[in-house]
């Protein structure tokens, strides 16, 4: 995907403390060269929700659309964790990502689905056809082995986001609390 498409996605964003330790995390794994690869910069972490699609330029109608959706989902703050390190794919450039922790699944799972239903009933068009995998990328490269944290990396979800991203850059266009 080229950096000039624009790409809008609901998502979660880490805490402060959270996003540092993920970049800890990012810089210990580095050191150990258990990934060779682009590593992303520790701003653009987050745990995608449902991804809306690339555009040369986001229609406005979209936008008002997603928001409208959003503004009716309801959903109880949670905990996440993230606990795994994975590759998708065994390939160069493979996206490289922290999963969630089995506990969390169902209420990453139910934010979802409930911001999927939302989307639907405002008809936006939105990405379909693969099972939601909850994961935050850290890097593109090539991950020598998977492996389990020695600890966690946990926070608490009290808000989603509407984010942009385009020319490298992620901007949040709205945020909505649990």
């Amino acid at each position: 995907m080229t950096e000039d498409r624009q790409r809008l996605f609901f998502a979660l964003l880490p805490t402060p403390a959270a996003r540092a330790a993920l970049a800890r995390v990012a810089a210990d794994l580095r050191a150990a060269h258990v990934l060779r690869g682009r590593w992303l910069d520790p701003g653009k972490y987050h745990v995608t929700l449902p991804f809306l699609g690339a555009f040369d330029a986001v229609p406005e109608t979209t936008l008002a659309a997603a928001r409208m959706a959003a503004d009716t989902v309801r959903a109880a703050p949670f905990r996440l964790a993230l606990d795994r390190l994975d590759s998708f794919e065994r390939r160069r450039h493979a996206p490289c990502v922290l999963h969630a922790a089995g506990a969390c699944e169902p209420d990453l799972q139910a934010l979802f689905a409930a911001i999927v239903a939302q989307l639907a009933l405002q008809n936006v068009p939105m990405e379909t056809g693969r099972p939601y995998v909850p994961h935050l990328t850290l890097a593109y490269g090539e991950l020598q082995a998977p492996c389990v944290l020695q600890a966690p990396i946990e926070w608490e979800v009290r808000e989603f986001v509407l984010r942009l991203s385009a020319h490298g850059q992620h901007q949040t266009i709205a945020t909505w609390p649990l």
